[in-house]
């Protein structure tokens, strides 16, 4: 049985990089994954390469609202919510930097 069986994870800026690495292999381990991503077709891309019923959904991190509705988005889809993984963080200016270092 994989390990994320059973398990629902949200994953912010998976349209590349740490983001999408992130979500393929939690896909890859099971889980159900709900990608909220800027970049549509970035998100869309990812999500096809995941597999196990991965979705993208437009989210602005920066937007609360944008935030909360697809935070909806993915419990209407899942069900539930279980696991969150930033994996963009905005520095002081406002710019993605990346995943947020571990403290």
């Amino acid at each position: 049985m994989p390990r994320l069986a059973g398990k629902v994870a949200f994953i912010t800026g998976a349209g590349n990089g740490i983001g999408r690495a992130t979500a393929i292999l939690f896909a890859r381990e099971g889980a159900k994954v709900a990608i909220a991503e800027i970049d549509v077709q970035a998100g869309e891309e990812t999500a096809h390469l995941a597999g196990n019923e991965t979705i993208a959904i437009r989210a602005d991190v920066t937007d609360p609202d944008s935030l909360q509705s697809a935070i909806r988005a993915t419990v209407d889809k899942f069900g539930r919510l279980g696991s969150p993984q930033q994996c963009r963080r905005l520095d002081r200016a406002g710019q993605y930097r990346g995943q947020r270092p571990a403290r």
